[in-house]
């Protein structure tokens, strides 16, 4: 299964943990952070030395971080995380979808179709998701990973109704 990470701004993520995320999730890894009230999303990182370029531009930065384990769809760079949905919301995911309809295209990840077929809908029929009506409710009941969004800066929302500090309640940084 995949390993999601999320890091509080500031809080700096030893580089061997980060070489053991990956050398045991070998798929691919991606992240986002919000920089100046932007979402950055930096994926299909298909090698560690990739990773870790990317990740030293988000060092200081509250930051995502997913290294894929693949369990649906191909194990190439598209199917790395997070994916973005729309302008200030992405999205990374550990675990399995099994509920989700992946026949239009099985070459896709579970989770990439979640985000296509589920998330991205609500969030084109409200712009303010996952912050405005209700959706904090919505984003935070995605149990087994976490949602980012930007006003404000970058925060994880499945984690932060739980109370853990990492993904998942597990304290996983």
């Amino acid at each position: 299964m995949c390993v999601a990470i999320w890091a509080p701004e500031g809080v700096e993520i030893p580089l061997e943990r980060l070489r053991s995320c990956f050398e045991f999730n070998p798929h691919g890894a991606g992240l986002m952070f919000a920089r100046d009230g932007r979402l950055e999303i930096r994926k299909e990182l298909m090698d560690f030395e990739s990773f870790w370029r990317e990740s030293e531009a988000a060092r200081g930065f509250a930051r995502a971080l997913h290294f894929r384990y693949a369990t649906h769809g191909d194990r190439g760079a598209d199917n790395t995380h997070p994916f973005r949905i729309g302008e200030r919301l992405g999205v990374a995911h550990n675990g399995r979808l099994e509920q989700v309809d992946r026949s239009s295209d099985p070459r896709r990840s579970d989770t990439w179709h979640f985000a296509r077929s589920y998330l991205g809908p609500i969030a084109l029929a409200d712009p303010e998701f996952p912050f405005g009506r209700g959706g904090e409710g919505a984003a935070g009941g995605l149990r087994g990973g976490f949602e980012a969004g930007v006003p404000g800066g970058l925060r994880a929302g499945a984690d932060r109704q739980r109370g853990g500090r990492g993904v998942g309640g597990r304290g996983v940084v």
